[in-house]
């Protein structure tokens, strides 16, 4: 795989199909652009990032992509800056992206994870901007009710990607139902939507509102203080 700074406003990437094969993805996805690509496109442009020591952070809102196969069957991906940022959800998979690419090389200094961690604030920061000006109402926890513990844990091993979530679990003075509260905090806008899917298949879903917190915490006993789903998650697996 190589990539060329072609000027201020453009990326190329060239790779063979093997390598594209690597990604899980083959031409066809790039060509038709669907799910699998916006993924592969955030991985490629954290890449080029990295590789090519690009600093300014708007080249990481480059959008649109001009796909290309060469004579030798290599595929030529030309990144173009847009004018439309990316959207939240895939500029947090480039960070995040970025913060692993950091920890894994040893760099991951407390200045460069301070500076990470501003940019997802940021982030955070303009999306609820944007929604609270197009009128759409902003989600940023839930209460997931079990009927009993074993649900609880069941669920919370089909959600370990979202273990570092802020959470929390209540139960009943009669222990006859449990109630977890998840918050989103710096969860992807999709993780947070999936675990709260999920959270109706292995119970259902109470509360949607930020007063939440509140009512749990004047009816119910606290039963795990915090990072409630990593903790239960474990359970039994000893």
């Amino acid at each position: 795989m190589k990539f060329t700074r072609l000027n201020d406003n453009e990326i190329r990437c060239v790779l063979s199909e093997d390598e594209l094969g690597d990604y899980g993805i083959d031409l066809d996805d790039i060509v038709t652009k669907n799910a699998r690509t916006g993924k592969f496109f955030a991985e490629i442009l954290s890449e080029a990032v990295r590789t090519l020591g690009i600093e300014n952070v708007d080249v990481i809102r480059m959008a649109s992509a001009q796909i290309t196969v060469l004579k030798d069957n290599t595929i030529s991906i030309v990144f173009n800056k847009s004018r439309k940022k990316l959207s939240a959800e895939v500029r947090r998979e480039i960070l995040e992206m970025m913060e692993e690419q950091l920890r894994l090389g040893g760099n991951d200094s407390p200045e460069a994870m301070a500076e990470l961690d501003l940019l997802k604030e940021t982030i955070d920061r303009e999306e609820e901007e944007e929604k609270e000006a197009s009128g759409v109402p902003i989600i940023t926890s839930f209460i997931a009710k079990f009927d009993d513990l074993e649900d609880a844990v069941m669920y919370a091993r089909s959600c370990r990607s979202a273990g570092r979530a802020e959470s929390r679990l209540y139960v009943t003075e009669k222990r006859d139902a449990y109630y977890l509260l998840v918050i989103k905090g710096h969860l992807t806008e999709q993780t947070f939507r999936r675990i709260c899917l999920i959270a109706m298949e292995f119970g259902e879903l109470v509360r949607l509102d930020a007063a939440g917190k509140a009512y749990l915490e004047e009816r119910y006993e606290k039963l795990i203080a915090e990072k409630a789903i990593e903790k239960l998650a474990l359970i039994g697996e000893n």
